[in-house]
């Protein structure tokens, strides 16, 4: 499992048909290498200007890019504090509605009625039918 970080756990699910079961793999481990500042840039401006507005810091932060408002939280603050902030900035934040509200679309379908694998087979090739012409008989001969 070279594709994924060392630390992130893994779960697998097999099954089909809606007998889905899920296995882990690998138990999540914490990151060991967090960084303050990725973690800050997390936030939402606003979040950032908030919280460094709470701790008497707002001198400056109107005219700060997300990224020198990061830079300055990371400064601040420790990582866990940091990563405290983030989540309950997430937790807090309005719930997005997709563009399109699709229906969620649940099918169950009973065991019984489930279809052979053969039906999804391609069917065998067949040469095509021929059919033979019938002879019209001698063909005319037009004179003038």
């Amino acid at each position: 499992m070279t594709a994924v970080p060392e630390w992130w756990g893994v779960w697998v699910t097999s099954g089909l048909w809606g007998d889905l079961a899920m296995r882990c793999v690998r138990a999540a481990r914490p990151n060991p290498a967090r960084d303050p500042v990725r973690l800050a840039r997390m936030l939402w401006r606003e979040e950032a200007i908030g919280k460094l507005t709470a701790l008497g810091l707002q001198k400056g932060t109107a005219s700060k890019s997300r990224e020198g408002l990061a830079k300055k939280l990371a400064q601040i603050l420790s990582i866990d504090e940091i990563d405290a902030l983030v989540q309950s900035c997430l937790r807090q934040r309005p719930k997005r509605q997709p563009a399109v509200a699709a229906k969620p679309r649940v099918v169950e379908t009973p065991k019984h009625e489930m279809l052979p694998r053969s039906y999804f087979l391609p069917p065998v090739w067949q040469p095509p039918v021929t059919f033979q012409r019938k002879p019209l008989g001698p063909s005319p001969i037009l004179r003038f």
